[in-house]
């Protein structure tokens, strides 16, 4: 008779934990908007969600899952900031990006301070984070080309 109530309550103790098991893997942890957890969870890649407000725009930081040494995190950009102009909310927001950042890199330093990041990352938040720099970039060479013409014209007069 005792034997059975032992058996009974390893029973219980034992779908206890597969369910707490499958709740930590349905479920992530959430940090909300605290970099310090976020960060101890992203370093050994642990499922948990994360809540960035940079600049006034406010990004989501899921971690998906660990691959092979590469820690999978989801980020969105939710909310562009009231200020950007209206071309850059309409390329921007509501766009996301799924990252395999490898996780020794998660240890040495924070996703958010990772400077090259896009390397690490497919998806529309990045094709959008590209165009604007391409943008950007063939303004700076479209006036700097302006004043160079002008000087070659110059001195070959």
């Amino acid at each position: 008779m005792q034997f059975k109530k032992i058996n009974k309550y390893l029973i219980i103790i034992l779908v206890f934990f597969i369910g707490l098991f499958f709740y930590s893997l349905l479920f992530p942890f959430d940090c909300k908007d605290n970099a310090k957890c976020f960060n101890e969870k992203a370093a050994d890649c642990l499922r948990s969600k994360f809540t960035l407000y940079n600049e006034d725009n406010k990004f989501q930081y899921n971690i998906i899952w660990n691959d092979r040494g590469n820690c999978v995190i989801d980020i969105k950009l939710e909310k562009v900031s009231l200020n950007s102009p209206q071309d850059v909310k309409d390329n921007f927001e509501g766009k996301s990006m799924r990252c395999s950042i490898p996780t020794a890199q998660l240890k040495i330093s924070p996703v958010q301070e990772t400077s090259n990041i896009l390397s690490y990352c497919t998806g529309p938040l990045k094709e959008a984070t590209l165009e604007l720099m391409i943008k950007k970039l063939y303004g700076v060479i479209a006036q700097n080309l302006g004043s160079i013409i002008k000087q070659a014209s110059n001195s070959t007069k």
